[in-house]
């Protein structure tokens, strides 16, 4: 609703995107929250460096300035996400 109410957001195309999230972020945040799951997450900073220097980065800071849309923090979203995804992806797997 921001965006029709806004003037300043006429005309534009606003990204949705607090941060840059890659897969391995969503496999440490999981390996933080269950650490016996086992699930392979990469905690080499130097791979973490790697995948930042070379990902591909979608800049949604456009939404905070003309919208203010303020974003949770990605740390915190990832393992709020986790805490409740995993354990129903973890009991359709046993049940299945």
């Amino acid at each position: 609703m921001s965006a029709l109410q806004a003037p300043e957001a006429a005309g534009e195309r606003i990204i949705l995107s607090g941060h840059t999230l890659y897969g391995n972020d969503i496999a440490v945040a999981a390996e933080r929250a269950f650490p016996d799951a086992g699930l392979g997450a990469n905690t080499d900073p130097e791979f973490s460096k790697a995948i930042r220097e070379n990902g591909y980065v979608i800049d949604g800071s456009k939404a905070t300035k003309v919208l203010g849309l303020k974003y949770t923090a990605k740390d915190k979203t990832l393992d709020d996400t986790v805490r409740e995804v995993y354990p129903k992806l973890r009991a359709q797997a046993v049940a299945a």
